[in-house]
């Protein structure tokens, strides 16, 4: 597998890389049926990459929660904010695993 894609909406860069004759993944994304707060989602994911040693993963997590405007909806809105923010540190946690998993 020469590239995956974390949380890639539409998948358009394994739209690109399959043109150009990569051997792509997949992209696991609510849009693809994989929901990563999930535990069982997450634990096939874990399983995926462990076992197929991507050389590339193209991670896009959602910057709701940590984004520039994050502060505004923190004032604005502390409960939204707050929720938006486990979702956003949930997922923050998962990309760091991944990125361990890449260098080892």
């Amino acid at each position: 597998v020469d590239i995956v894609e974390l949380f890639g909406g539409e998948s358009g860069v394994m739209k690109v890389l399959i043109t150009r004759g990569k051997c792509p993944g997949g992209n696991f994304d609510l849009v693809t049926g994989w929901d990563l707060l999930k535990k069982d989602h997450y634990e096939a994911f874990m399983r995926y990459m462990v076992r197929c040693k991507p050389r590339v993963v193209v991670m896009a997590p959602p910057c709701t929660a940590m984004g520039g405007w994050a502060n505004i909806n923190k004032m604005r809105n502390p409960a939204g904010w707050r929720k938006q923010w486990k979702i956003g540190s949930t997922i923050a946690r998962l990309c760091i695993e991944v990125a361990r998993i890449q260098v080892t």
